[in-house]
């Protein structure tokens, strides 16, 4: 087991999609729980499920529910709560609408994470991947202050965390880019 915290944010409105991204099936399993199984194959210590209060996933007992630091701000508000609420000193966060990011990523990046003792998002055209990342802990206050500010967003959040000395930016790779592929939309499933 390593020192690590796993968090699936799962609390997402989906209504560009138009019906909940979390239960969008691959291979007869739902979005969701294939998420969960690439978080819990880093042996995390533990396993957050991060949403707005969800009453229709059954949370498995490896893992634990946890309602947004503030309500309405988008995944911010998860992680807001997965660091105030973490044990370890390390977070490693999932988004349940990335369904091609990898095990073998991640723990790439916590492994650069806890050697350079200092959280590791990726960055690909300019933006920050924040949805695929290791946190430190240490973020926690940033994280909850932000959450409660008019400015919420992720972006914010993760400059402010590279500005801080506690964030490392990692430039995706070409070879990786396929990792991000994001399903906000119908068409993006009927895409891949």
């Amino acid at each position: 087991m390593r020192e690590l915290t796993a968090a699936l944010i799962v609390g997402g409105r989906s209504t560009r999609m138009g019906f909940d991204k979390a239960w969008i099936e691959i291979e007869s399993e739902p979005l969701w729980r294939r998420q969960l199984a690439t978080l819990r194959a880093l042996d995390p210590a533990e396993i957050f499920l991060c949403g707005a209060g969800r009453d229709d996933l059954d949370t498995p007992d490896d893992a634990r529910e946890l309602l947004d630091a503030e309500p309405d701000r988008g995944p911010l508000g998860g992680l807001a709560a997965a660091l105030a609420s973490s044990s370890e000193p390390f977070i490693v966060v999932l988004a349940v609408d990335l369904p091609t990011m990898t095990t073998e990523f991640l723990g790439q990046l916590v492994d650069e994470a806890m050697a350079a003792n200092a959280g590791v998002v990726p960055e690909l055209d300019g933006f920050y991947q924040g949805l695929a990342a290791v946190y430190p802990r240490a973020l926690a206050d940033c994280a909850a202050r932000l959450a409660a500010d008019v400015d919420h967003s992720l972006q914010h959040f993760i400059r402010e965390g590279i500005a801080a000395g506690l964030l490392r930016p990692r430039q995706v790779t070409e070879a990786e880019r396929g990792l991000f592929e994001n399903w906000n939309e119908p068409g993006d499933i009927a895409a891949s």
